[in-house]
């Protein structure tokens, strides 16, 4: 799911209306409490890059969890 999260975060980067898409999954870890889903909408990889956060690193770590979670998304 973190997949559908950054394809999405990508698509939607710069898109200009208002636009949010939800994820509900356990970002590959299974039974951890916490980690359940995340949104992104049009604004989320610019805030990403405001505050320094590698879009490619959270793809390659299959880690949105804590790019979304630094963004208040999750």
């Amino acid at each position: 799911m973190s997949g559908v999260r950054v394809a999405y975060g990508r698509a939607l980067d710069g898109y200009g209306r208002d636009v949010v898409v939800a994820a509900r999954a356990t970002d590959g870890r299974d039974f951890v409490k916490g980690i359940a889903g995340g949104w992104v909408d049009e604004t989320t990889l610019r805030r990403a890059r405001e505050r320094g956060i590698d879009w490619g690193h959270v793809v390659e770590e299959s880690d949105s969890f804590t790019a979304l979670a630094d963004l208040d998304n999750s």
